[in-house]
């Protein structure tokens, strides 16, 4: 599977994971999930891959998919942070900023692979 191809499966799953939990929280024997789209900055993360999909699939603007996707991964790195310094010290990340962490750092990986091959 060549670098194109990997670069867009990433920033795919990148923009799959806002819709998972992105915060979870504790309280009174009840546990409240929060995606992505509610928590808000997966809106942003969501923009930006999709951004930065069209960009990686179009011959003039294929070099800057990469910084787009880096993007992606700063606001997902954010909100990892942001989500263990809530007012609440039962709450913590969920799982879809992990995977929105991991796959947008390894979609920005393999965009810039194939910005370097040209």
């Amino acid at each position: 599977m060549n670098n194109k191809m990997l670069g867009f499966i990433f920033a795919g799953i990148t923009i799959i994971s806002t819709f998972l939990p992105y915060e979870q929280c504790a309280a009174f024997g009840q546990e409240i999930y929060i995606d992505g789209i509610e928590h808000g900055a997966g809106v942003i993360i969501l923009l930006l891959a999709g951004t930065a999909i069209g960009f990686h699939f179009v011959d003039k603007t294929k070099r800057f998919a990469a910084f787009v996707m880096a993007g992606a991964a700063l606001f997902s790195i954010i909100s990892f942070i942001e989500s263990w310094n809530g007012l609440d010290a039962m709450c913590g990340p969920g799982i879809g900023v992990l995977i929105a962490i991991v796959a947008s750092l390894l979609g920005t990986f393999f965009m810039f692979r194939v910005r370097s091959k040209e």
